[in-house]
């Protein structure tokens, strides 16, 4: 396989998200950022007509996500554009194509045992670089994104994540990195620090 092999997969499997930049002046507010003040709100956003208020916990773990009609308004105002996420290349050994298969195979790998230096194969290298371009974590000027994928932390929660709605990942001030998630009925804050 190659890097062209690879990216094809990828945007079969890419999954759609909106990112949220500071507003310049003009574009609809869909946001709020406050910062990552343990006790205090993190990041207000419009989803869905519903406005999720995000408070980090004291203890630097987890948070809530209260919903309400109205955002908790802040001097630091968001707007979002519509974008796609690339999934992480543990997502493309996972969820890919018989041809990832037979790629793995050749290498003497399993699609559930994830990406690491170890793997021999250049090509699967080559992705996660390109893969680390795209990614707002690994960028600048992208305060948070809603939707796409999530990624792998050394917390080894990837797996367990897989099913559910990535519904926000913060970017700003990072660390930590804040991320809510949702089962369809209810949300789940985690704060990620490396």
């Amino acid at each position: 396989m190659t890097l062209d092999d690879f990216l094809t997969e990828a945007h079969r499997l890419a999954r759609p998200c909106r990112q949220y930049r500071f507003a310049d002046g003009g574009e609809p507010v869909t946001g709020y950022w406050h910062g990552v003040d343990a006790g205090a709100v993190c990041v207000s956003v419009e989803r869905d007509g519903t406005w999720l208020n995000v408070y980090l916990d004291e203890h630097g773990a987890s948070g809530r996500v209260e919903t309400s009609a109205q955002p908790v308004p802040s001097e630091h105002p968001l707007c979002r554009s519509d974008a796609t996420s690339l999934p992480p290349i543990e997502a493309v050994f996972r969820f890919g194509s018989a041809a990832i298969d037979a790629y793995l195979s050749a290498y003497g790998w399993q699609r559930d045992w994830g990406f690491n230096d170890n793997f021999k194969g250049l090509a699967a290298h080559d992705y996660a670089r390109e893969w680390m371009r795209q990614c707002p974590l690994y960028t600048t000027g992208v305060v948070a994104v809603a939707g796409g994928w999530h990624v792998p932390w050394p917390d080894d929660d990837w797996d367990d994540l897989i099913g559910l709605d990535l519904v926000l990942w913060t970017f700003e001030e990072s660390e930590p990195w804040v991320e809510v998630f949702s089962d369809g009925s209810r949300y789940s804050v985690i704060q990620r620090i490396t």
